[in-house]
């Protein structure tokens, strides 16, 4: 993504908008792309654009994830070394702390913190750990298939599936 003052002339408030809503729009449009193909497609063709549009979501956010967390922490820096008291914000020094537009952005950064910074990771752990035993099935048939692959005699998976399980049956 290209810094927002190398397309338009803004100062930082117009960056913090730029940078915490176009995420939010890029995710509305995969929602919307999804919707429109799900009309058209049936079964497991619906399942594949399920797949793909989280798997692009995903990738979209964690790339976007520290710059969007960056510029939002950038809202609370103050530069307080002059002499006089007064207070800069440290990525545009034309906006005074005291500014009472200044103090609506810091509102709406906290809320933008509320939800990229601690809700898109609160999400991700919920979801793991909601398809925890998935994942762990998937993993287990991936080593195995690979054990296999290597010609490993797969001794020790079982080991391993019975402390992950406490069961040896490996068909859950």
């Amino acid at each position: 993504m290209l810094p927002v003052n190398c397309i338009l002339n803004s100062n930082f408030h117009g960056r913090l908008i730029a940078t915490t809503v176009f995420p939010i729009l890029v995710v509305m449009e995969i929602m919307f792309i999804f919707s429109l193909q799900k009309l058209r497609l049936e079964g497991d063709e619906i399942m594949h654009v399920k797949a793909r549009s989280i798997r692009v979501t995903v990738i979209f956010l964690f790339t976007v994830f520290p710059m969007v967390s960056t510029t939002i922490f950038q809202t609370f820096q103050f530069d307080k070394r002059l002499s006089d008291g007064s207070a800069y914000l440290v990525a545009d020094h034309s906006i005074r702390r005291d500014d009472p537009v200044h103090r609506a952005y810091v509102a709406y950064a906290s809320l933008m913190a509320i939800l990229y910074c601690f809700g898109i990771p609160m999400l991700s752990m919920y979801l793991l750990h909601w398809k925890k035993d998935g994942i762990q099935k998937i993993q287990f048939l991936s080593q195995s298939i690979a054990n296999l692959e290597s010609g490993c005699d797969g001794h020790g998976i079982d080991d391993l599936h019975l402390k992950r399980t406490g069961s040896m049956d490996i068909q859950h």
